[in-house]
């Protein structure tokens, strides 16, 4: 090491003037991660003389890129979501975001480092608080879900496609997409069948309380419900359907939010039979003429 002293000093030298002037980031954590990897040769073959080299090398790194990467942190806090455009569609920030977790991630997961699995989680709750911030300037909570359900679909489709599945940033993303895409179904069957999820709902907790007398009472609204549903079901299957395929880009995502929505449907559809008294219950459409309908939507990318 006293032989060698000098030269790794020039290099060290040459080291610290690049990371001044570096605002890489993903190319500061490879700089770290080979480091740590030939360290860990180092180790393998028994040279510990060069272990403070490394430790001097990453000490140089390390503070640089974590400045660099609060900086991208703070810069989607900084965000003011009233100077972008009122687009529904994947917000170009999110694909950013997207392209540097993933390609972070990757590296990660190839030689942990805590330090930098940290900042990754700061980075990704600043995402997320920046689209639902983004989110707030829609006037109507259909357009917020449907702006919050493609930008989640962007990001966990770009995890997955670089990253493992099981990774935090991709479980918190699909947990997200799962739970507005619930949110927006109900959303938009209830324009054209709220009147019947009300009635069941109502019903069920009636039955649930045991209050026999007020379930007689929606006797006549169910009739009135039921006449309703089995008049205009068809062509209201026909409108959500275009409604969702028009409101999100990604062909596959629309595909399955459209089945998703006419499988609530006919959950709501059963449950509804169930309380209904027999009356009314013999004006019902027969299931299976709608389960028939409903394979006609069905489409496979």
């Amino acid at each position: 090491l006293q032989v060698m002293g000098k030269t790794l000093n020039v290099l060290l030298k040459n080291l610290q003037s690049f990371v001044d002037n570096c605002y890489d980031t993903i190319a500061l954590f490879l700089c770290l991660h080979l480091v740590m990897r030939y360290q860990l040769t180092c180790h393998k073959r028994a040279v510990p003389a060069l272990d403070k080299y490394w430790d001097n090398l990453t000490s140089v790194i390390w503070p640089r890129f974590e400045y660099v990467f609060q900086l991208n942190i703070q810069s989607i806090r900084d965000c003011d979501p009233l100077k972008f455009n009122k687009e529904m569609g994947p917000h170009y920030i999110t694909r950013r975001y997207a392209e540097f977790s993933a390609a972070m991630i990757a590296i990660v997961e190839g030689f942990p480092c805590e330090g930098a699995t940290q900042l990754i989680a700061e980075l990704r709750e600043a995402v997320q608080c920046f689209l639902l911030r983004m989110a707030a300037i829609f006037p109507q909570r259909t357009q917020q879900l449907v702006f919050l359900i493609n930008n989640y679909d962007l990001i966990l489709g770009v995890l997955m496609e670089r990253t493992r599945d099981n990774s935090k940033e991709a479980e918190s993303f699909r947990e997200q997409l799962n739970t507005r895409s619930s949110e927006y179904v109900e959303e938009v069957l209830s324009p054209h069948f709220g009147g019947v999820i009300q009635l069941v709902k109502e019903s069920e907790a009636f039955l649930e309380k045991g209050q026999v007398e007020d379930l007689k009472r929606q006797e006549g609204k169910a009739l009135a419900l039921v006449q309703s549903f089995t008049n205009n079901w068809k062509r209201s299957l026909e409108e959500i359907s275009a409604e969702i395929l028009r409101s999100f880009p990604s062909l596959v995502l629309g595909a399955a939010l459209v089945q998703r929505s006419m499988t609530q449907l006919v959950q709501y559809y059963h449950r509804l039979h169930k309380i209904l008294p027999a009356s009314a219950r013999a004006q019902l459409t027969n299931i299976h003429h709608i389960m028939v309908e409903i394979k006609k939507y069905k489409i496979n990318y």
